[in-house]
């Protein structure tokens, strides 16, 4: 048999047990309307009663709902679903006998707000029980709501159940003696015993194993086992007793717990992480999910855990499928996995299709989850047995391999040794000569010494000469990069003069004018002399703005962004405005810092002459030169560009380096901006970069807050 037939067999069978348990399920089917008590009968389980559901929000009285018609019919074994709806039922009991009868009105299943019993007598008799009622208050003190009947001989007695859910609407109402209710109590707790009995000494079987290998999956399985037995007992009412329906309603976050931690156990146990890594991802979404749910079931229960069992309807599908396909990988644990989570899987589905009123109920379908986690607490344990094995046999296997390579291992050393050994004798033939020639080279050596020190000893002079050399190549470079602006400077200044001087020279004519007229009198005179004045000083303040520019700075000073460049602009702003070449200024930093002003001033008046020739070289439409600072990670910047085109990209790598210009016919000298990146990077301690945007070339000036 091939192994994709081998595998449709395996798949066949499982598919096949799946069906057989679910139709197996018992289901109870309705008989006789009206119970006749008869002495010989101990229990009545299977009888059919009327029901009426109330609408949303409605609440009728049993003075109303005993005026009613009851249209509906169904099984004293009932499930309805999630339901917000109060239901009613009704049924009759006659006792047909002459004698007294004690008897009790039995409702399975626990988790219902409200159970009330109305009898119809005068006055009517009305007896609650349910969630809303602690078990210390109740008639009949059991988890079970219930409720004592008395019948004289041959009387009929008209009974109504009111039951309210937070949950599922589902269960059984059974009518029995006395003696035998007390009897299946106990027979239900003999048999609970057993199941938590077993399952406490298999957690602490694992316990143990857990604190002796140190190993997490041990913990996910106890920590699964431990959860999932705290949500049956409060599912089964052990926990009733000692608490309050706010405590049973919080345990029901005990539901997404214990399926995040079965995630994490299935996938150590299939090692996902390893080798299926996409399923692996899968499942942490499935574990996001529950988290979720959990929140969700602590902010509003019931829709939480109304979402809850909508969540479980893919994950436990899924992890079947992952455990088909670790077994098909060939994955020896997969199949003891895969049988008891099958089990598990069986008794999740029957509940949560219980709970949604898919499938009739019966004890053994609310009990489903319980007997389905038993099988599968025991293969799980087994498992874990299963896995030491696995991984003694593996090191069983591992250490023979060991073995067998270190026996291989030794035969080849052998032949190593004995090559080796061949080897050694004619290399200690060559060692004797090298030895000889080793003595030859050490009195080399010492002589090449003697010459080495005599170096050392000239060499620091040697390096202090060369620095200071470098030094005053700078300090050469720096001055003759301030002599050819010095000479730009000139023209910039000549070109200030000019309306100044005319303005003069206009103001002398008119004096001279009005004089030969004899039109000039005192406040004329006086006002062309005030002009004459304010030209003169205009005059004055472009020499000290030139003379301060050039002004050679020892030590830093305190000063701004702000007022370098006013500086700057008070020499060549004019000029650059007589050009028709627009200036902009976005000035945003106006924090002062420490610094060399006139050298920083020096580099902006650079950045800025550039500009405006890239501007007039290339006959720029509408040309601009935009000045902006501002602050930036710790740094004051500062940033000259324009819409000259940019700089070629073949030469950027070259714009900073010394003698290098693009405005070699027109005696550029090839200093500007290597200078400058000099004085911003070695004086001021700050970075001058280049960059091209869109429109053209953009310079930009980073100084430190630190350094500053």
């Amino acid at each position: 048999m091939g192994k994709k037939n081998k595998w449709i067999v395996y798949i066949t069978r499982y598919l096949f047990l799946c069906i057989v348990i679910l139709c197996i399920t018992p289901s109870t089917v309705a008989a006789i309307s009206k119970i006749s008590l008869e002495n010989n009968i101990s229990s009545y389980n299977d009888f059919q009663i009327d029901y009426l559901m109330e609408k949303p929000g409605e609440s009728l009285g049993i003075e109303k709902i005993s005026k009613m018609p009851f249209t509906k019919k169904t099984s004293n074994a009932f499930t309805f679903g999630y339901k917000k709806n109060n239901f009613w039922f009704h049924f009759s009991v006659y006792n047909d006998s002459k004698k007294p009868k004690n008897m009790l009105l039995e409702l399975t299943e626990i988790f219902h707000k409200t159970v009330d019993l109305y009898i119809l007598s005068d006055p009517i008799i009305h007896k609650k029980n349910g969630l809303n009622v602690p078990v210390k208050q109740r008639e009949i003190q059991d988890s079970n709501p219930a409720f004592a009947l008395h019948f004289t001989p041959y009387e009929t007695k008209e009974l109504y159940v009111n039951i309210a859910s937070i949950y599922a609407v589902f269960g059984a109402l059974k009518l029995k003696t006395p003696e035998q209710f007390y009897k299946d109590i106990h027979f239900k707790n003999y048999i609970y015993i057993f199941y938590f009995g077993s399952i406490i000494a298999i957690v602490l079987y694992n316990l143990f194993i857990f604190f002796y290998l140190r190993e997490k999956i041990y913990f996910y399985y106890v920590s699964y086992v431990l959860i999932f037995v705290l949500w049956a007992a409060n599912y089964k009412g052990f926990l009733l007793p000692y608490t309050s329906i706010e405590t049973y309603d919080i345990l029901q976050i005990t539901i997404p717990l214990f399926f995040t931690v079965l995630i994490l156990f299935s996938q150590d146990v299939l090692k996902t992480k390893k080798c299926f890594p996409f399923f692996h991802k899968i499942l942490n979404g499935f574990i996001v999910v529950l988290v979720t749910c959990f929140v969700w079931m602590l902010l509003a229960m019931h829709s939480g855990f109304y979402f809850m069992n909508l969540v479980s309807a893919p994950l436990l599908p899924f992890l079947l499928f992952v455990a088909f396909w670790a077994l098909y990988k060939g994955q020896k644990i997969a199949k003891l996995y895969l049988l008891g989570f099958t089990i598990f899987v069986i008794g999740m589905i029957i509940i949560s299709q219980l709970a949604l009123g898919m499938i009739p109920y019966s004890i053994i379908v609310s009990n489903a989850p319980i007997i389905g986690s038993f099988f599968e607490f025991i293969l799980f344990s087994l498992l874990l047995a299963y896995r030491i094995n696995l991984l003694r046999q593996e090191k069983l296997d591992t250490q023979a391999k060991l073995l067998e390579q270190k026996h291989t291992e030794a035969i080849r050393l052998s032949a190593m040794v004995s090559e080796q050994t061949t080897t050694l004798l004619e290399t200690k033939k060559q060692l004797e000569t090298e030895l000889e020639d080793r003595k030859k080279l050490e009195i080399a050596k010492e002589s090449i010494n003697k010459e080495i020190e005599a170096l050392n000893k000239n060499l620091e002079q040697r390096v202090n000469e060369e620095v200071e050399k470098n030094r005053e190549k700078d300090r050469q470079l720096l001055q003759q990069s301030r002599m050819a602006q010095m000479g730009e400077m000139m023209a910039m200044i000549a070109h200030q003069w000019r309306q100044p001087l005319a303005a003069i020279s206009a103001t002398s004519a008119s004096i001279e004018l009005k004089a030969s007229l004899d039109k000039l009198d005192n406040d004329t005179a006086q006002q062309k002399a005030h002009d004459i004045s304010a030209f003169s000083q205009h005059l004055s303040k472009t020499i000290d703005d030139f003379r301060d520019f050039f002004k050679p700075n020892k030590k830093k000073t305190e000063t701004t962004y702000d007022a370098l460049i006013a500086s700057v602009l008070n020499i060549i702003g004019i000029s650059i405005r007589n050009k028709n070449i627009e200036l902009i200024q976005e000035l945003n930093c106006h924090d002062s810092f420490i610094t060399y002003p006139n050298e920083l001033k020096q580099v902006i008046l650079n950045l800025m002459k550039n500009a405006e020739d890239a501007l007039l070289e290339k006959k720029t439409e509408n040309p601009y030169i935009k000045i902006s600072t501002y602050n930036e990670d710790g740094k004051y910047i500062l940033e000259v560009s324009d819409n000259a085109g940019g700089i070629p990209e073949e030469i950027m790598g070259n714009i900073f380096d010394p003698y290098f210009s693009t405005k070699i016919k027109k005696e550029g000298t090839g200093l500007g901006l290597y200078m400058s990146e000099t004085i911003i990077e070695e004086h001021c301690g700050g970075k001058l970069s280049a960059i091209n945007t869109e429109k053209g070339a953009l310079f930009k000036i980073a100084l430190h807050k630190i350094l500053a």
